[in-house]
């Protein structure tokens, strides 16, 4: 008989790639059940997952109320071996009313608020509700440093590989591509490196494709500094956000991923998914220079880390050009295979769950 596994997080099913990729590479190792908020998404069905949803109704304490409310009922029915809980504020009293559920406590990511003091005090509040909780795992290193938690698991951020292509750059236009939310990223700075770039003599053809947009004005922004400048018409695409289905073939015709996080001290051990997916691709990447991407490319030739600013992104883009050429999509996607989500799950996602029944 199947163990049962309680997968909880506020995400509607299917939109926290974390839990939806430990639901397809478990393989049906498990009787899943899954509960979270349902914001009225188009709802994502997978074999074998079944999905509770909790209304979004109402305003933030009796949504938070109602979603905990519902985790506490399903956990007093007894069915579960292990609840695998991300977090939520006040998860710990759920925890508290049901002390013999096994529970695990994961941590994806600090609060990434601007204002210092609200960062600090939801940081203070997520650690101490951990410390409730018997097994807590942490998304990296940094992190659980920033939290000050000692005692976790790594359960590390995983990605999708796509076929390296095997070809290699020869010269001509090169083709950078930026995957992921505009919201907070000052991709602008971006354009107007690539904008600075182009402008030098010794400048070749180069396109910038940013997929991904924002509930802000980003976008706007983006398209309002091309329509300022012309010459960007064909040097700068903006997609808006894509299915991950359509994004294989980006991948495929880039040579070059650029992940831009701001420098910042919310955002500087955010782990980079979209710089693992890059280099799973066999792309060589420009990338800022946070924590967690210093610990991630210490040592790797085929990268250029730089400052969060136009001027810095303009000297990259010459740089990454001439290390092109000596680039091996292949060998480059090798190195860095542990990070596929098959590898996570296998290797620490159901090690993890396995070590708690």
């Amino acid at each position: 008989m199947k163990k049962q596994l309680l997968l909880f997080a506020s995400h509607q099913f299917g939109y926290l790639t974390d839990t939806l990729k430990y639901c397809e590479h478990m393989d049906g190792r498990y009787d899943v059940t899954y509960i979270g908020w349902d914001y009225g998404k188009m709802k994502i069905i997978m074999k074998g997952i079944d999905v509770k949803y909790v209304s979004r109704a109402g305003h933030l304490l009796l949504r938070n109320y109602r979603l905990l409310k519902a985790l506490h009922r399903e956990v007093r029915s007894g069915r579960y071996d292990v609840v695998f809980a991300h977090y939520t504020r006040g998860i710990s009293l759920v925890k508290l009313l049901n002390p013999r559920q096994r529970f695990i406590f994961d941590i994806r990511t600090g609060s990434t608020d601007r204002h210092a003091v609200r960062r600090r005090a939801y940081d203070l509040f997520m650690r101490l509700e951990s410390t409730v909780f018997r097994e807590v795992t942490v998304i990296s290193e940094g992190l659980a440093m920033q939290l000050g938690i000692r005692r976790y698991d790594l359960l590390p951020l995983g990605a999708d590989a796509v076929e390296a292509p095997q070809k290699r750059f020869s010269g001509g236009c090169m083709q950078l591509l930026y995957v992921g939310t505009l919201q907070g990223r000052n991709i602008l700075e971006c354009v107007k490196g690539l904008h600075q770039y182009l402008l030098a003599e010794t400048a070749e053809r180069t396109v910038l494709t940013i997929i991904g947009d924002s509930p802000g004005r980003e976008l706007e922004e983006i398209t309002a500094y091309i329509s300022a400048h012309p010459e960007l018409k064909d040097s700068v695409v903006c997609t808006g956000r894509l299915p991950r289905r359509e994004l294989d073939r980006y991948f495929r015709e880039a040579h070059a991923g650029l992940s831009f996080i701001p420098v910042t001290p919310w955002y500087t051990r955010q782990p980079p998914t979209k710089t693992c997916e890059y280099l799973l691709s066999g792309l060589p990447v420009i990338a800022t220079r946070t924590e967690a991407h210093m610990r991630l490319l210490e040592g790797e030739e085929m990268c250029v880390l730089i400052n969060d600013a136009a001027d810095d992104v303009a000297k990259a883009i010459a740089v990454i050009r001439a290390k092109l050429p000596y680039a091996d999509a292949a060998a480059l996607q090798q190195k860095y295979i542990r990070y596929t989500w098959r590898n996570v799950v296998n290797a620490h996602f159901i090690p993890l769950i396995q070590q708690a029944f």
